[in-house]
């Protein structure tokens, strides 16, 4: 209830539909649109509308395929199923609060403060600021019964509820589940030091049995998973060097730090330590504990120095500062994040809560909290160096001039004074339940007072996110309009402004630039090889791209307007080869008259080493000039391996390099008209693949857009054929002389495995658990 009336207002303002900042109404909202309305088709397979093309059960088991909530809403249609995103979201924060609950009654006396607990672990500063996020509310909510379960089965000697959690939490979201795997075994560890666990073999197998058929059970996403994942260069990315026990950004401790003693960093925003590294903005830090901050913690801590939470939570605190040993909670990839920052928050709540129940002097808690909040202000306060804003500066915008201004730390001081206040009156607060901790009613009067203080600090932060990215006209530009386009053969879109991000999943188009972490890795080497950058998160093609439009077979460009009466263009655009075809809602639409269709044959070859050495002779020293030369030669010559240039020698020719000489927009145009006079006829495609017909007098090898994945099987005329790696990832089959049927069938990697081991698994655990209980009924167990 609390947390649908953080979103109350923003629902009746929206008409019905909670929009909230950045990556919610980026991905979150045509995530759930795209997947409910794929699902729906019936089919699972190959996913048209994903980036270039991606694998369906691969990209969205991150997202929403594990999660029983979405689950629970996804037989609506897709255009109803965005506005209960608020209700599931809400949904799992109770379900947050029910279970943290059960667990944490398992280290306190008094039902009353499990209750209190679990609030402010439903509500604790890692839940507020990822709700940008709010995929990552599945796995907050399972993970206390996790840590139940295992407590249960060695403890208590309690069998197969461990693995059934096992198998709920890696079908939830395999990025996290590795988390909780080194988190569950770092916990064991010092549990058994602290002899609060009793270590032995046999103990040790059934831990180890059961996590094992735990995992299998959720083979039928983790194995497709997996190839998705292992496909892509971020997976690749490890540390190395200095980078493993110092980390690069000199922002992440002082985050980490700030994020104990004051409310959560706005997502992209931070207060007071804004990172030159934008994904680590992002990262998920917080540790902050309502209303307590880091009372609690600190005064149970100086109290039980040796009790197991206590080490516990300081062998935590070493891991976060430490890169090499943060990021084995994903599996040591290079990039920074605290997404598994949650585990230790319920700990920290645990801690917090017992320190209410024994009844320890909070004065010193106070005190360290206080001291906090002081050095925070301070730092704040320090000068820092800033752009003048005069009219001046303004006009003159290559002689920027700097000026010193004291309290400039926080780029949003508004926000930071405000933690700073809230921190000041949590402070009052503690104070005065600190002198009356002893009253009869005052543990009643005090949980009121905390749901109060988590209301009123929830609102604001949820209104401080949206005014910090606040979304314009979203609803007019992505749910509620319908492009009026051709419907003729396939073709691609390209949204040029980051507003309308991912716009085109609502809209059932393919388009070449994609706001979606998981895409295949040809995607990927393709995107660095066109664009001289690393892909990132974003496949980002704009106007100066124009030669990638002709290659990806794009039709139309869409550019935003201010959406007034006025309908100014926000950024003008000339695309060469385009005109405006159309103004509608909030787009300034152009139609590419160079479109080139799905399929066409190329004449001449060449290696990528080659097409870099010539390019390098060229002179150019900008890596952007580069990359377009290379755009432009890609609509000439198609770029092969150079096994693949020898075996197909017959077929297509090498390159004279004079044809690569003085290529521009004239040129362009003239390619794309070469390759449009011959392109593939009665193109139709389907999750399942597409089939295309092709006539050529004499054999060619064909080109198709379609990222080379694995999982894909081609058929040239009935007859398997190879898959042929062209244009940096992309595919080319050999089509023979004369009319070609063109297939390509495409079949989830590992999905038929994952499908048996799961059967089989389940069908283990089922056995498993009813001997388990057939032998206890007899006494054996007790």
């Amino acid at each position: 209830m609390v947390t649908f009336i953080f979103f109350f207002l923003d629902i009746i303002q929206n008409n019905g539909m909670f929009i909230y900042s950045a990556d919610y109404a980026y991905q979150q909202i045509p995530f759930a649109y795209h997947v409910t309305d794929y699902l729906h088709s019936g089919d699972i397979g190959w996913d048209w509308y994903t980036d270039l093309g991606a694998d369906f059960i691969g990209s969205y088991s991150f997202y929403l395929l594990g999660s029983v909530f979405y689950w629970i809403i996804s037989f609506v249609s897709a255009n109803k199923v965005v506005y209960l995103i608020p209700v599931m979201l809400a949904l799992k924060t109770s379900v947050a609060s029910v279970t943290s609950m059960i667990y944490i009654k398992g280290y306190v006396k008094d039902e009353r403060y499990a209750f209190i607990g679990s609030l402010l672990y439903a509500f604790s500063g890692f839940q507020m600021f990822n709700i940008v996020f709010n995929h990552f509310h599945d796995v907050t909510a399972i993970f206390p019964l996790l840590m139940l379960s295992f407590d249960m089965l060695v403890k208590e000697n309690k069998k197969c509820f461990f693995s059934l959690m096992v198998a709920v939490s890696a079908f939830t979201n395999y990025f996290f589940f590795v988390g909780e795997v080194i988190f569950i075994v770092i916990y064991y560890a010092i549990k058994c030091i602290k002899k609060e666990f009793k270590f032995s073999i046999n103990s040790f197998m059934y831990i180890v049995f059961e996590s094992v058929v735990g995992v299998l059970c959720a083979s039928v996403i983790l194995i497709p998973s997996f190839f998705a994942v292992c496909s892509g260069e971020r997976s690749a990315n490890f540390l190395f060097g200095t980078d493993l026990i110092s980390y690069k950004d000199n922002t992440i401790i002082p985050k980490i730090i700030q994020s104990v003693f004051i409310m959560p960093d706005l997502p992209a925003n931070a207060q007071l330590f804004q990172s030159d590294y934008n994904t680590n903005n992002w990262a998920s830090i917080s540790l902050y504990i309502p209303l307590f901050a880091s009372v609690g913690v600190f005064t149970f801590i100086k109290n039980n120095k040796k009790s197991f939470i206590s080490v516990f939570l300081l062998c935590c605190s070493g891991i976060t500062l430490i890169p090499v040993l943060n990021s084995m909670f994903y599996f040591f990839n290079s990039s920074y994040y605290a997404r598994w920052f949650y585990m230790p928050v319920l700990f920290m709540c645990i801690a917090t809560v017992k320190t209410l129940e024994e009844g320890y002097d909070l004065k010193s808690g106070i005190k360290f909290q206080s001291a906090g909040i002081i050095v925070l202000s301070l730092i704040a306060a320090l000068p820092n160096e800033v752009e003048k804003s005069d009219i001046s500066t303004i006009l003159d915008t290559n002689n920027v001039e700097k000026t010193i201004q004291w309290f400039g730390m926080s780029s949003i001081p508004d926000v930071f004074w405000q933690s700073i206040a809230f921190g000041v009156i949590s402070l009052l607060i503690l104070y005065i339940y600190n002198e009356k901790k002893n009253s009869d009613c005052i543990v009643r009067k005090f949980v009121c007072v905390i749901l109060a203080f988590i209301l009123v600090t929830g609102s604001i932060y949820i209104k401080n996110s949206k005014d910090n990215l606040e979304i314009q006209n979203y609803r007019e530009k992505v749910t509620d309009y319908v492009p009026e386009l051709s419907e003729e053969n396939f073709y691609r879109i390209n949204l040029l402004h980051k507003n309308a991000i991912n716009a085109n999943m609502v809209w059932n188009k393919s388009s070449i630039s994609q706001f979606h972490s998981i895409v295949p890795g040809c995607i990927e080497t393709l995107y660095s090889k066109l664009k001289a950058e690393d892909r990132g998160m974003f496949s980002d093609y704009t106007e100066k791209d124009y030669p990638v439009y002709g290659l990806l077979s794009v039709k139309y460009a869409f550019n935003e307007s201010t959406g007034d009466d006025v309908n100014v263009q926000i950024k003008p655009v000339e695309i060469p080869g385009f005109k405006l075809f159309d103004k509608q809602g909030c787009f300034y639409i152009y139609e590419n008259e160079c479109f080139v269709n799905m399929g066409f044959p190329y004449d001449y070859c060449i290696s990528d080493d080659e097409l870099k050495d010539y390019i390098n002779t060229l002179g150019y020293s900008d890596a952007k000039q580069k990359s377009l030369y290379r755009q432009l030669a890609l609509m000439r010559v198609m770029v092969l391996g150079k096994e693949d240039i020898e075996i197909y020698k017959d077929v297509i020719k090498k390159i004279p390099m004079e044809l690569l000489e003085n290529l521009d927009e004239n040129t362009y145009f003239t390619d794309c008209k070469d390759r449009a006079e011959n392109t593939c006829y009665n193109f139709e495609y389907n999750h399942k693949g597409f089939t295309a017909e092709f006539y050529t007098p004499e054999s060619k090898l064909l080109f198709f857009s379609v990222p080379v994945a694995k999982g894909w099987t081609a058929y040239v005329n009935g007859k398997e054929t190879e898959i042929i790696t062209a244009q940096y990832g992309l595919s080319a089959v050999c089509a023979d002389a004369g009319i070609n049927l063109i297939e390509f069938k495409y079949e989830t990697p590992g999905l038929r495995t994952g499908i048996i081991l799961t059967v089989i698994s389940f069908s283990i655990l089922v056995l498993y658990a009813v001997i388990y209980f057939w032998i206890k009924k007899r006494g054996r167990y007790e």
